[in-house]
């Protein structure tokens, strides 16, 4: 009826059109953050910040809107960054009432990970399971039984680097990345994957990198399009919307293994699983297992290997500076060279790592929350319940009034 009467049809796409400006316009207006420092834009939209995440952006974009707009800044229509020390502990500590955004829980489900530690949100959920991660994860437990592995790993990635030098440069990302799979992936799975050995790595890291994308994918974009895209036949678009059915599998394999060998200490799953048993306080299933170990390999491979190799980098632009740590590390006895204990005490050494953590840790973008019912007051800005703050190390650990000349 409509494509006979253009006029009609045209009317009505007007018509359309102008509800919803007018309704976007009239919600920015009446937006409770209108009071809030931050861009014009801000107050009637998130797709702008939106469009920076997807472009890698973000914590730049983020950070550029502090320098202008002061430490509290109205990032989008419903979000507040906020940059100061004080206002984090008021925000991330323990008990605060400020639980994690469904972010969280929506990035683990789309992954196809599952919902882990680092997803969950219900406090009651995450408490009992991070206790148990406490105990596993704790520096006694740790030197104990998995300092041994991490030296090996460590001994051997140094090798492979030094032979591959010995040719006229070497590749210390790589050899990083291959290194800190193996050591969690023996912390996880029992057994290395023997990346290090192979000299690249394994196509379940390159399933858990492409499981991450389509996680994220599926959340920024909307839910239309995302079903949309994953449904291309193409086999470079299937392979990425289908990872995480397959991170499952090649998982789920490796826990079969890891259970029958459960009185590996090097394994810091067996020590939970064994208070499990003992304590019927905890639940950990073989399936929390297996979310949890995909978890532990996404967090802890790539991001430390991206920090080490900035530390490397760092130290060999500063000669000085690299003499200096070359002779503090030279003095120590050689037995004990890569003991964890003695080297905590080494002052130059601890510094460096403190430093480059500040200026270079893989991910420093924001950690969401979401404000109380009753809301918050942040400087002289009232946030109101439901809207969601955030904070990021970027901007935090670049803060003048702390660090004088943050970026030396």
């Amino acid at each position: 009826m409509f494509l006979n009467q253009p006029g009609l049809l045209t009317w009505a796409c007007f018509g359309l059109v102008t509800y919803v400006i007018g309704r976007t316009l009239l919600s920015g207006f009446r937006n409770p953050l209108s009071h809030v420092p931050g861009p014009w834009y801000t107050r009637f939209t998130h797709y702008v910040l939106k469009y920076q995440t997807m472009t890698g952006n973000r914590m730049y974009y983020v950070d550029s809107l502090h320098a202008r707009y002061g430490p509290v800044v109205r990032v989008s229509s419903y979000q507040v960054a906020v940059a100061d020390p004080n206002e984090f502990n008021t925000i991330h500590r323990i008990g605060s009432g400020f639980l994690k955004t469904p972010w969280y829980e929506a990035i683990g489900a789309n992954s196809g990970f599952g919902i882990g530690l680092f997803h969950i949100i219900d406090p009651k959920i995450h408490g009992p399971r991070r206790k148990l991660f406490a105990r596993a994860l704790s520096a006694a437990n740790l030197r104990q039984n998995c300092q041994g592995v991490v030296r090996e790993k460590v001994v051997k990635a140094v090798d492979k680097i030094r032979a591959e030098a010995d040719g006229g440069s070497a590749d210390i990302l790589k050899w990083l990345l291959l290194m800190t799979s193996d050591v969690i992936g023996q912390l996880s799975f029992g057994e290395s994957f023997g990346l290090l050995e192979s000299g690249k790595i394994n196509h379940y890291i390159k399933l858990l990198q492409m499981a991450t994308l389509s996680g994220v994918l599926c959340y920024e974009l909307p839910t239309w399009l995302c079903k949309t895209i994953s449904r291309i036949p193409i086999k470079a678009v299937q392979r990425i919307f289908g990872a995480g059915t397959a991170v499952q599998l090649y998982s789920s394999q490796g826990i079969e293994k890891m259970l029958k060998q459960q009185d590996n200490k090097a394994n810091i799953f067996s020590r939970m699983l064994a208070e499990c048993n003992a304590d019927t306080e905890h639940n950990l299933a073989v399936k929390d297992i297996q979310i949890e170990a995909n978890n532990f390999m996404l967090a802890g491979a790539d991001t430390i290997a991206t920090t080490l190799t900035y530390l490397v980098w760092t130290v060999l632009k500063k000669p000085e500076l690299q003499a200096r740590l070359e002779a503090e590390i030279a003095a120590v006895d050689e037995s004990t060279l890569l003991d964890d204990a003695a080297l905590e005490k080494l002052p130059l050494l601890n510094a460096v790592i403190e430093e480059n953590l500040r200026l270079h840790s893989s991910i420093q973008t924001n950690l969401s929350r979401m404000v109380p019912a009753q809301g918050v007051t942040f400087g002289m800005y009232f946030i109101p319940g439901g809207f969601e703050v955030e904070t990021q190390a970027y901007t935090l650990h670049r803060d003048p009034d702390v660090w004088p000349k943050p970026l030396e």
